[in-house]
């Protein structure tokens, strides 16, 4: 059975759904709505409530506040920028080169005080002027200067002058040892009017201050900070501190912390330093100095200072530091002495002014110098007994860079207080022996013969501090005599005697020496010394190790007294020569005779 498909008629398609098209809207509609709720039924509640909602809102606001800018993680990475990093570096400034793009600007932090380097210590002495009061004239007539007398004829003072240079023991004394400055060198020299000459013994403590690492210290502690402040942002050093111990003999083994420190009185030591009527002459440049940690040199009579009150790592003489080296690192000019801290107090004007910055632009003064990568710790310890060993320990006192600058710019708000930071202790200094003063050189052996015993000439230095002199003499010695000898007038320079004690306490254990050497341009072999010095230590002396001095000496001893010789000569020539003038000068004034002689005797007395 087929169907047959009746054709749909186009018109009354158009008009049935003209008629019912609202009809079909109104139920897609409907089954759209019935479709959401049954997808409504389906779905669970939101499992929040408002009131934890609102906690949640609360603590992504806290966190968006206090969330900060990461420049490591937040700006791009330039490929080249390490290697121009290294480039900049090779300019010291007080900006970073790569500086961040939001403020990053931090608090001030304390920087690191560095410690004092490489102490070493050696041991002079000499007769330096001190000024006497004027307010007490007996003082200064017991001490009036000593003035050189006319020399004799032929020689004298003047000739002394031109000898000076062939040796003896004043070419300058060497660490630990004696020198003369009256004989050989340059004659000592008169005190100044109005001062006395006083013998002294001293220690002299030098050391490296790492300048240019403090300078680098602080320039990376303050780089970037909130507040700068060009003169507390530079290392400026105010005072230090001293510290003697003595080596005993039986301390060898103490352990160096435990050894019996003392404190040196500084105080002390520059009320001593006032007292001295001039300072000597500085082998140092004074770019390597500041006057709050070195020290100035005391003038010595007839001596100059070597390279002792100087450091093996310091240059000694005048330094030309060309403009190749300037500007490198930067060096400020050093600050009279005591002034450190009284800048930085005074310095409230640039802590609120132009000096200082908040931030942004800044004031670029520090001075820029000569390249200094030490500058020169140097004490005089005036303290010292001879015979007697030590060791040393400085700390550097540094000015406070954050004292009183206010809170809210500091990392710790405990770096204000106080105007002075302390850097550490030293490493202990090696020990040094003060000398006792004298000093025995050997001489040739005269060798027995018959009764007589073996001796050596010796040359006996001496150093005696009340006269302030140095002195020599020459004797001769045998096996288990001490080297001590009475007091006696001894010639220290042209017309200048004084009573000298030769007093070493030196025991004579043995000697060799003397013998013939056949076919040699000596005729003796060279003279060998055992002794005993005080203390108990043993001691050789040899005759070739001191054979210069030995020999300068005894010449520049022969020369004072052959001077002394013709000045006595030529002072009784003219005692002779006056007599018979003076005689009759007294004829001439009183008709001669007695009654002329009394009448003389008399105007002498009215008339002193």
């Amino acid at each position: 059975m087929k169907f047959k498909i009746k054709k749909i008629d186009k018109a009354q398609a158009v008009e049935l759904l003209s008629a019912h098209v609202e009809k079909a809207v109104f139920g897609v509609f409907i089954l759209g709505f019935l479709m959401f709720f049954v997808g409504a039924l389906k779905q669970s509640p939101y499992p929040k409530t408002p009131l934890q909602l609102n906690g949640d809102a609360q603590r992504v606001s806290s966190k968006v506040d206090s969330s900060t800018f990461d420049p490591a993680t937040d700006v791009p990475v330039v490929k080249d920028l390490p290697k121009a990093e290294e480039v900049a570096a090779r300019w010291d400034t007080r900006e970073s080169w790569n500086r961040p793009i939001s403020d990053s600007k931090k608090r001030r932090p304390e920087p690191k005080y560095l410690a004092l380097q490489d102490v070493h210590v050696a041991t002079g002495y000499g007769a330096i002027p001190i000024r006497v009061a004027n307010d007490d004239p007996a003082a200064a007539a017991a001490v009036a200067p000593r003035a050189a007398a006319a020399p004799p004829p032929g020689g004298g003072l003047e000739e002394l002058k031109r000898n000076a240079g062939r040796g003896g023991l004043g070419a300058g004394a060497r660490p630990g040892g004696l020198g003369a400055p009256g004989l050989g060198g340059a004659p000592a020299a008169a005190a100044p009017s109005g001062s006395t000459l006083k013998g002294m013994q001293w220690a002299v403590i030098t050391g490296l201050v790492p300048f240019a690492n403090q300078l680098k210290e602080y320039r990376s502690a303050f780089r970037d900070v909130r507040y700068a402040n060009d003169q507390l942002d530079f290392p400026q050093y105010d005072s230090f501190e001293i510290e003697r111990a003595e080596v005993l003999p039986d301390s060898a083994a103490v352990d160096d912390a435990k050894m019996k420190w003392v404190v040196i009185d500084r105080k002390r030591t520059a009320d001593l330093e006032a007292t001295f009527t001039q300072t000597g002459t500085d082998p140092v440049d004074p770019v390597f100095e500041d006057p709050a940690i070195c020290r100035p040199l005391p003038y010595i009579n007839g001596k100059e200072h070597d390279k002792s009150v100087a450091h093996p790592k310091i240059p000694v003489g005048a330094q030309n530091l060309g403009a190749g080296q300037a500007n490198v690192v930067g060096a400020r000019a050093a600050p009279a002495a005591g002034v450190g801290l009284r800048a930085v107090a005074a310095g409230a004007a640039g802590r609120n002014g132009l000096m200082g910055s908040l931030g942004g632009a800044r004031a670029e003064s520090v001075q820029t110098g000569p390249k200094v990568e030490y500058k020169l710790f140097r004490f005089f310890d005036y303290t010292v007994h001879p015979g007697k060993s030590y060791r040393y320990r400085v700390k550097l006192v540094l000015a406070n860079p954050n004292y009183k600058v206010a809170q809210q710019y500091l990392a710790n708000g405990q770096s204000t207080k106080g105007p002075t930071r302390d850097a550490a202790w030293s490493e202990i200094s090696p020990e040094v022996a003060i000398p006792r003063g004298f000093s025995l050189l050997a001489g040739g052996v005269k060798k027995a013969s018959g009764l007589a015993e073996q001796k050596i000439e010796v040359l006996v230095r001496m150093w005696d501090p009340k006269e302030a002199v140095d002195a020599s003499r020459v004797a001769e010695l045998i096996r288990g005599q001490v080297a001590n000898f009475p007091t006696e007038d001894t010639p220290i320079e042209f017309n200048l005697v004084k009573p000298i004690t030769f007093k070493t306490d030196t025991l004579v254990l043995d000697m060799t020496g003397g013998d013939s050497i056949p076919n040699a341009t000596r005729t003796k072999g060279p003279g060998q010394l055992l002794v005993m010095e005080p203390g108990g230590r043993l001691a050789v002396k040899s005759e070739l190790a001191d054979l210069d001095t030995y020999e300068s000496t005894k010449v520049r001893l022969k020369e004072l007294k052959d001077q002394q010789d013709a000045a006595k000569s030529t002072d009784s020539a003219e005692e002779a020569d006056d007599k018979p003038k003076k005689k009759k000068k007294t004829e001439a004034a009183g008709g001669g005779g007695l009654r002329g002689a009394a009448e003389a005797a008399g105007k002498g007395r009215r008339n002193p």
